[in-house]
């Protein structure tokens, strides 16, 4: 195989998730988090893994070899701040109207993260950060 197979993981941490071949659980529980905070006035997200703790090692190892071999963290940061810009203004905005920060919140976060099925995909994370941030700035 040459310089093909010098990437071929070794043992079953080091292989990725593939969506077709792989136990449900890496698709069904989450184990995809973020953090939102601002850092000078401006939104930051950071990506993190968190496997279930009734994972086996080896699946718990295996989603962060995924995740960080694929650079997931800087790729979906920066997707969720692009991303985000309009949904923070839109919070802004109603928050200047006197709209309680918990309703906005219901209303224009929580109706968005119930349209998705897929519970490990990098908006879903963003959104639940943003539930879980104080976003007024």
């Amino acid at each position: 195989m040459g310089s093909k197979g010098s990437k071929a993981a070794k043992n079953a941490e080091g292989q990725i998730i593939h969506p077709y071949l792989d136990a449900p659980h890496f698709f069904t529980d989450r184990w995809l988090f973020a953090r939102f905070y601002f850092e000078d006035g401006v939104g930051v997200f950071e990506y993190f893994v968190q496997p279930p703790k009734n994972w086996s090692d080896e699946d718990k190892k295996r989603v962060d070899h995924h995740f960080n071999v694929f650079e997931l963290a800087g790729r979906f940061s920066k997707s969720a701040g692009d991303r985000a810009v309009t949904i923070l203004q839109q919070v802004s905005s109603l928050l200047d109207y006197g709209i309680d920060e918990v309703q906005v919140k219901e209303v224009l976060i929580g109706s968005a993260l119930r349209a998705f099925s897929v519970v490990n995909h990098w908006e879903v994370a963003m959104l639940h950060s943003l539930l879980d941030a104080d976003l007024r700035r």
